[in-house]
């Protein structure tokens, strides 16, 4: 049995990202919250200008900093490979 051209396996390897991507991007921003609060308490993101902590933050702070989180682990899911 032949091994798959590139093209198609990558164009299936790419469709599984993009699925997971968008598995990713409808789940509720609430779901990111604990991943959202220890990346804005981390050293290193405090360290940077006049970053709030999570605490400092209001509710619709919160949720914002939690839809980046989950937006930027769906572009990650897309672009991994």
């Amino acid at each position: 049995m032949g091994a798959l051209p590139a093209g198609p396996l990558r164009t299936l390897i790419l469709i599984d990202r993009f699925k997971e991507a968008n598995l990713l991007r409808v789940l509720p921003t609430s779901t990111f919250t604990g991943m959202a609060e220890a990346i804005c308490d981390a050293p290193w993101v405090l360290r940077t200008f006049a970053a709030p902590e999570w605490s400092e933050l209001n509710e619709d702070g919160k949720q914002w900093v939690a839809a980046i989180v989950r937006e930027a682990l769906a572009v990650a899911a897309e672009r991994a490979l």
